[in-house]
């Protein structure tokens, strides 16, 4: 029978393609896992010391890995002061699928909560989402009927490029933009092919989902891909007009069903977002970068100097003449160039990074927008044959120019050594080379046999030189990370590790530790360790509780820059405060603080333990309004703690406080100030290298039991760095116009309260120098004002994440205050009866009791995951109605059915 042969042959053409794309596939694989050839080689962990990476990222995974299989994903208390894990950690990963995917992994009981095994399955992860991202590209281009030759190339340059090792080291989290990118864009194309959506619908969803930041980035992209790509049918220029507009306000209207489905991540991570203690800094930018920038573009674009590393051949599309080319090639180059268009500006980076200072944290759309086009100009120049040897020797020229002129365009440095870069740039060069004249000879060869061997010999160029280029840009990144920087203090230190597992609070009690480490980049060190801490490091850190610190009471941090927060600089009444029952600090700075007794001791550590902690709340039976306490000194809000409420609003029943005599102002003799390498006048500070003031103080008490918190205002005149040390406590502020410098100028210290002198060291620069006070807080109140606070206590005690209950007796009418920081994601109920909860002390969640007998119960749920869940399900369900009568409807080029993906 003669359909036999022919079906035959069918099936024998469909094994030729699932053997030719699983090849492609395996060579991705192997791709992806050569890019990272220096870390195995090396024997490194994938994470950098002292960067985001190892200070943030680390930290991060197996922390919320732990809170998520002990059935507590919205609250943690080793989060800093307390704090939200889905909300705030949605920038990172909680709104992530392959944090999920990891999670699993973890389940299973696979791996160990180490934090060098989880560099280790970060390094994995790496290599899987980079193997996925080409993989959905070369998928997308096989969809648009490209050749596999000519899609590998795509998806090669795609997944290869610098910025997805740089993310993928620097900030891994944010690799994963590089998988939804591709999804959305096939599902638009098989939109435009079958008239179904729901690909494009979901894969949309995922990217605003994953991240709102990406979210953000990505949808730009969309919308500009959108606006190029739509068709405009019709005869007439009203018909194209009208039909052009119907079609983009079709795709906004997916991109707003994506939205909604996206909504139960979405909506609590843009809340969060917006809660936090961000800002804008004001940062001046020129239209254009300047000359150097352009002098360097060859080296930017096509070497591993930048974010981008495309291969030469990209070049390819000069040689192309624009009538020629078809319409859907056309749509590419228009996107590739105007992309190139926004590389050359800063502005770009700027506008997506929200109108802030600028990133290029965007450039992953410009190297997609390329190597989407790349296929399609190697396409037409196989049909076209255009570029020949003649072209060859142009490009030759302008490869050999750029080499031998690095120096003159200040692009060139050694990456390793001198023959060692020599050596490298030399085989780079050499691929470029042969990359092109493995394109020139396309046009003379006519045997398919030669031709197929010349493409896969391009293929293998172009995958050397990003392997290269991946490798070398990998060294000069440094990660550096081993075992036994590990086993620093701050990290998995083991002998921290027991001091911790003693001095951590088990579910029927509540205290805080303050970790004085030696490390003090390591203020996440408690998400590892497991115990109630006092430090945090997060760009999503909550803004009230930021302010709080970082403003109202200025507390002393190693750095003047936002998202973090390092201890309470031993400042007493707020340690109080804040239930510090212990302090661990190094035997090589050893302290001697008030109240605290010395408790044991280890190899390298001092334990102390405070004799008189309050816990979990503190009583108030008075209270004082929000005005008095915004005209206290940072001093008089430190004692103001264990005094009163401060409260928005004036409560019935209880008295307005009349604050006690504990704050005093002390006098600094001007007169007999002596300077060092600067000179003093007029409010005016000149100073020099190692610049000194020595600025006594008068009329200190004696016996001066209590602390001394010393304020100054510092504007430096030129706006430069800043670097403070006071009697052996110092801080730093980068200039002004540094994107991570907190807009802040009075820096505050805490001295011992027998301090008779000021010594002041200050960077070299001119300061303008205000506001300069000395006040002295007295301890004499101090054990009266604990036993005040301690009055009435919560009996019973239950604290688990989120979930917190208690009992308590009080014969008066009060506010009991938690030592929960206030987040409108709490609620609470007062013996059944749901009751709002109030902020107390500007910091603290509050509840007013009545005379009596109380089960107290509070629990907390990320704000916005409720109404986001609700408008997710409700789009879930249009969706599932809307796909079952377009299935029964049967329009081909209408909304298809749900399982039609």
């Amino acid at each position: 029978m003669p359909w036999k042969p022919a079906r035959f042959l069918i099936v024998k053409k469909k094994i030729k393609v699932i053997i030719a794309n699983l090849i492609s596939l395996f060579l991705l694989l192997a791709f992806s896992i050569g890019c990272y050839i220096y870390v195995f080689r090396h024997g490194r962990l994938f994470a950098q010391p002292g960067r985001d990476s190892a200070l943030q990222f680390m930290y991060f995974i197996p922390f919320i890995q732990k809170a998520f299989l002990a059935g507590q994903p919205f609250w943690s208390w080793s989060y800093g002061l307390g704090g939200d894990v889905f909300g705030q950690f949605s920038y990172y990963y909680t709104t992530s699928p392959f944090f999920y995917l990891m999670l699993l992994v973890r389940a299973l009981g696979i791996g160990s909560w180490t934090l060098g095994d989880t560099l280790h399955w970060k390094l994995f992860f790496s290599i899987f989402k980079q193997f996925l991202a080409m993989s959905l590209m070369y998928s997308l281009l096989k969809y648009e009927g490209k050749k596999t030759y000519t899609s590998l190339i795509g998806a090669l340059v795609y997944g290869g490029s610098l910025c997805f090792m740089w993310f993928a080291l620097m900030f891994d989290f944010m690799t994963d933009a590089y998988i939804w990118l591709p999804l959305t864009i096939l599902g638009f194309r098989r939109h435009q092919k079958t008239g179904k959506w729901l690909l494009f619908v979901v894969s949309a969803a995922f990217t605003a989902a994953n991240s709102f930041y990406f979210g953000f980035v990505s949808y730009v992209f969309y919308t500009i891909f959108i606006l190029v790509s739509v068709k405009a049918s019709g005869q007439t220029a009203k018909e194209k007009i009208t039909a052009y507009l119907h079609n983009v306000l079709k795709y906004a209207a997916f991109d707003l069903m994506a939205l909604a489905l996206a909504a139960v991540a979405f909506v609590p991570s843009v809340l969060a977002f917006l809660n936090t203690d961000r800002f804008s800094t004001i940062v001046k930018m020129p239209l254009l970068y300047d000359s150097r920038f352009f002098l360097q573009l060859p080296e930017r674009l096509f070497s591993y100097t930048d974010l981008l590393g495309f291969p030469i051949i990209a070049l390819l599309i000069l040689f192309l003449p624009w009538k020629q080319l078809s319409s859907i090639t056309r749509q590419k180059t228009i996107l590739a160039g105007l992309f190139t268009l926004l590389y050359l500006t800063p502005y770009t980076g700027s506008v997506f990074n929200g109108l802030s200072y600028t990133v290029p944290r965007w450039l992953y759309l410009f190297i997609f927008a390329v190597a989407y086009a790349l296929p399609d100009w190697l396409e037409e120049n196989d049909r076209q044959k255009r570029f020949g040897l003649y072209c060859f020797a142009v490009m030759a020229l302008f490869i050999g120019y750029s080499y031998y002129t690095k120096g003159v365009r200040a692009s060139d440095f050694i990456i390793i050594n001198n023959s060692l870069t020599t050596l490298i740039r030399r085989v780079v060069l050499v691929l470029n080379v042969v990359s092109l004249l493995l394109l020139a000879l396309r046009k003379y060869l006519k045997r398919r046999s030669a031709i197929i061997v010349l493409n896969y010999a391009l293929v293998l160029c172009i995958m050397s030189g990003l392997l290269i280029n991946n490798n070398v840009y990998l060294y000069t990144l440094k990660p550096f990370m081993t075992s036994s920087v590990l086993q620093t203090s701050g990290l998995d230190n083991k002998e921290e590790q027991q001091i911790f597992r003693q001095i951590t609070p088990s579910r029927n009690e509540f205290y805080r530790s303050v970790f004085r480490n030696s490390s003090i980049v390591q203020m996440n060190s408690a998400m590892n360790y497991g115990f109630y801490g006092a430090s945090a490091y997060s760009s999503m850190i909550d803004g009230n509780l930021h302010r709080w610190l970082r403003v109202d009471h200025n507390i002393l941090v190693p750095g003047v820059s936002p998202s973090y927060y390092d201890n309470f600089d031993d400042r007493q009444f707020l340690q109080a405060a804040f239930a510090v029952k212990y302090v661990v600090t190094p035997k090589t700075s050893p302290i001697s603080p008030y109240g605290f007794k010395l408790i044991s001791e280890t190899a390298h550590y001092l334990i102390y333990e405070n004799q008189h902690d309050l816990g979990l709340d503190l009583w108030y039976n008075s209270t004082t309004d929000r005005q008095t306490y915004a005209n206290l000194n940072v001093a008089q809000r430190d004692a103001l703690l264990l005094q009163t409420a401060v409260v928005d609003h004036k409560i019935a029943g209880l008295t307005n406080y009349q604050p006690r005599n504990i704050t005093t102002e002390l006098s600094l003799n001007w007169a007999q100030m002596k300077t060092e390498n600067a000179e003093f006048k007029g409010g005016i500070l000149k100073a020099g290298k190692n610049a000194y003031l020595y600025l006594p103080i008068v009329n200190r008490p004696k016996p001066a039991n209590g602390e001394i918190l010393f304020k100054m205002t510092i504007k430096p005149r030129q706006g430069q760095t800043v670097i403070l040390n006071i009697n052996g406590k110092s801080t730093r502020k980068m200039y002004e116009s540094y994107p991570y410098t907190y807009p802040l100028s009075d820096y505050v210290f805490r001295l011992d309260g027998n301090t008779n002198l000021l010594k002041i060291n200050i960077s070299a620069g001119e300061y303008k120098i205000s506001n300069v006070h000395a006040w002295f807080n007295s301890y004499q109140h101090y054990q009266s004002l604990i036993n005040d606070r301690n009055r009435y206590n919560l009996q019973s005690l239950y604290v688990n994440g989120g979930q917190v209950r208690g009992l308590i007796t009080n014969r008066e009418k009060g506010i009991v205050a938690l030592n929960i920081p206030f987040d409108k994601g709490w609620s609470a109920t007062v013996d059944g009866q749901k009751q709002p909860l109030i902020k107390v002390n500007g910091v603290f969640s509050g509840l007013v009791l009545k005379p009596g007998i109380h089960n107290i119960a509070l629990s907390y749920l990320t704000p916005g995951l409720v109404p986001g869940a609700g408008i997710s399900v409700l789009t879930l369900v249009m969706i599932i109605a809307l796909s079952i009568r377009t299935r029964k409807r049967r329009t081909p080029l209408d909304l298809p059915a749900i399982y039609d993906l």
